[in-house]
């Protein structure tokens, strides 16, 4: 099941958001996407969307990151290894990750 990981910043807005989607079973056999949106200072919002299938699940998926990235969201794949971290997490492991030269 994929994930994917958007982000947005505006410097001269100070801003920077991120969205993340995920496709998940649940426990009824059905499957959701997990829509996460985040702003820095702001509260987390979690939203899922119940679909009978993985395949359905994943062309929503790949529909709302479109309609992300035409809004000027950047998007990247996350690995299933990497799916336990939340955007902000994520975000902070980059900064890391890039301030040691990795």
């Amino acid at each position: 099941m994929g994930a994917e990981h958007l982000r947005r910043g505006d410097d001269s807005r100070n801003m920077r958001s991120f969205y993340r989607l995920d496709v998940q079973p649940d426990l009824f056999g059905r499957v959701l996407l997990v829509k996460e949106p985040e702003r820095i200072g702001a509260r987390e919002l979690i939203m899922a969307e119940r679909y009978d299938s993985e395949a359905l699940a994943a062309d929503a998926l790949q529909r709302h990151a479109d309609r992300k990235r035409r809004r000027g969201y950047i998007g990247e794949s996350i690995d299933p290894q990497q799916r336990r971290f939340s955007a902000r997490r994520l975000s902070s492991y980059e900064k890391r990750k890039r301030s040691n030269g990795d």
